[in-house]
């Protein structure tokens, strides 16, 4: 399944590789000077996209599709 821009904006994105380094939710939130709720929406929001229900899921999910485009961590 080829990783497509569209299926997640930018902030995901940024979201997502900072998930992957297993930070805190209060850590992310605070690197983009958002609210925990807002950063729960994204993360729901890339669950949705990516059709999975749990962390562990979109984490793989993400993970394998960054490594199949030659992104490291």
């Amino acid at each position: 399944m080829e990783f497509k821009s569209e299926e997640l904006i930018e902030r995901e994105l940024e979201i997502a590789l900072e998930l992957l380094k297993n930070r805190s939710f209060s850590h992310i939130a605070g690197r983009f000077g958002i609210s925990k709720k807002i950063l729960k929406a994204h993360i729901r929001n890339m669950m949705q996209k990516l059709h999975t229900e749990n962390m562990e899921g979109l984490k793989k999910i993400i993970k394998v599709k960054m490594e199949g485009e030659g992104k490291i961590f």
